[in-house]
């Protein structure tokens, strides 16, 4: 049995889940959404009070610095 994981690699060499909102699972910049850097959920998702909302290409890179 092979892990699905290393098969579902997105465009930045690491699982599509790393690169997915949490709580609706679309990808980062779906429909041109923003991501929010203190939940790291989309724009349409985020319920913070004062959301840092970043375009996707550049949230997706400080997420994954930061949590690899």
């Amino acid at each position: 049995m092979t892990d699905k994981k290393m098969w579902n690699i997105g465009k930045y060499g690491v699982p599509k889940e790393f690169t997915a909102c949490p709580s609706c699972g679309f990808q980062y910049g779906y429909k041109k959404r923003k991501v929010c850097l203190s939940c790291q959920e989309c724009s349409s998702c985020c319920n913070c009070e004062a959301p840092n909302l970043v375009d996707a290409k550049k949230a997706i890179s400080l997420i994954l610095e930061n949590d690899m």
